[in-house]
């Protein structure tokens, strides 16, 4: 039954993404609204606790809660959701898997501080072939 509910979720998950994309394709104007990246970083990492449970994964959340930006909130939600999803699946059982959002100040007085984001795990990377495909919508690497 548990895996039934898995399934459901992803099912949802996935439809909800689907028609994001679709009001994203339509040019559908965003809202934007300041954000806190590392409240929803530690939102996605309680959202998958399950799933670290389950594989046994040890995770270290290192944010900085004072950093801000500007974007919209379901999407940046969704880039959590699928960084640390993928993290989870392709990382090693009994691995570590590595969150952390870190403000990097502008070298100059007139330049404007970024926000970095990382997700790092432990699993087995992907091809250097792979790696210019990746942010092509639905391109799955062979074999994952």
């Amino acid at each position: 039954m548990q895996r039934v509910v898995q399934g459901v979720d992803r099912s949802a998950r996935l439809a909800e993404q689907l028609l994001l994309l679709a009001r994203l394709d339509m040019h559908e104007k965003l809202s934007k609204a300041p954000l806190a990246p590392g409240a929803l970083a530690k939102n996605a990492l309680l959202a998958n606790a399950g799933n670290v449970q389950q594989k046994d994964i040890h995770v270290t959340l290192n944010c900085d809660m004072r950093a801000e930006i500007d974007a919209e909130p379901v999407l940046i939600g969704i880039l959590f959701d699928n960084l640390l999803d993928n993290a989870i699946k392709y990382g090693s059982a009994g691995g570590r898997v590595e969150v952390a959002v870190q403000t990097v100040r502008a070298a100059h007085e007139s330049g404007t501080d970024r926000i970095t984001v990382s997700v790092r795990d432990d699993g087995p990377g992907v091809a250097p072939a792979d790696l210019d495909r990746l942010t092509n919508r639905f391109f799955r690497a062979t074999g994952n």
